[in-house]
């Protein structure tokens, strides 16, 4: 997946979910309006793994605009995600070892480190 955090751009923050192809398949999408009506497990770990799912856009008065912000404002502990393209095989390794260490009741930073 991808993630798009230009909340200046026609279309707003969001993660897709789907791509549009040549044969006519519908892009699915995930904005950050839509993160905003979840409802989750107060304190919960959100890992985003999708490319760029972590880049933000500066807006003055506001700072960082990021994909973490909505799932913040709904009550997640924490936010994982990635600032650049990220190639699949070496992301999943971060990743299982990042739901290991957290199964195993580390913090998310040391299952991170």
């Amino acid at each position: 997946g991808h993630a798009i955090a230009a909340p200046t751009a026609p279309v707003p923050m969001r993660l897709v979910l789907g791509s549009t192809h040549a044969d006519g398949a519908v892009e699915q999408t995930m904005t950050a309006a839509d993160i905003e009506k979840l409802t989750l497990r107060p304190g919960a770990t959100i890992v985003l793994a999708a490319c760029a799912s972590a880049a933000a856009s500066v807006r003055r008065g506001e700072g960082a605009l990021t994909l973490a912000r909505p799932f913040l404002l709904r009550g997640a502990g924490a936010v994982v995600g990635t600032l650049w393209e990220i190639d699949d095989a070496a992301v999943a390794s971060v990743f299982v070892r990042l739901h290991q260490g957290i199964k195993g009741g580390l913090d998310v930073d040391e299952a991170l480190a």
